[in-house]
């Protein structure tokens, strides 16, 4: 953490102690601002989410079983913006969690895309495509379960 982050945090804890109306109006100021002021732990997060949420994996078993196959093309389809962004780390997550390589394409700028997802995927962003064909969100992917993911994106001998 360099030493920004770290004044965004000890600042974040100091408006965090204050009370009444002043501790009140800097909080709504610094959630209006988009939270300059943040904890640590959010300051990480939001580092992670810029950088993909990408893991590495577990094992160096598991690195080299990946490497060997080859993998499925997935794509992640999603908005920046909206109240279903909380969706996208989840998503991801479930992902880093299989060991499912995967791009991360926001849509917000192409009217054509969002068309066409709605058209082929009839979902809502998160959408993520394996090999072109529409999977679904969170709630698809963890119906899917890991192995059923992992087959799907690796083939029958994941």
């Amino acid at each position: 953490m360099g030493t920004l982050d770290r004044l965004r945090d000890r600042g974040f804890r100091v408006v965090g102690k204050l009370g009444g109306r002043l501790g009140e109006a800097v909080r709504s100021a610094n959630d209006a601002l988009g939270r300059p002021l943040a904890s640590a732990d959010e300051l990480a997060d939001r580092r992670a989410f810029e950088a993909g949420y990408r893991r590495t994996p577990a094992t160096a078993a598991e690195a080299a079983a990946d490497a060997a196959r080859t993998a499925a093309p997935v794509v992640v389809y999603t908005l920046a913006e909206g109240k279903r962004r909380t969706e996208l780390p989840k998503v991801t997550q479930i992902l880093d969690d299989a060991g499912v390589p995967y791009r991360v394409l926001p849509i917000d700028d192409d009217p054509a895309a969002q068309a066409a997802l709605r058209r082929d995927a009839n979902m809502k962003p998160p959408v993520v495509f394996i090999a072109g064909e529409p999977v679904g969100g969170r709630e698809h992917l963890v119906n899917l379960g890991r192995a059923g993911l992992r087959k799907r994106v690796f083939g029958a001998g994941a």
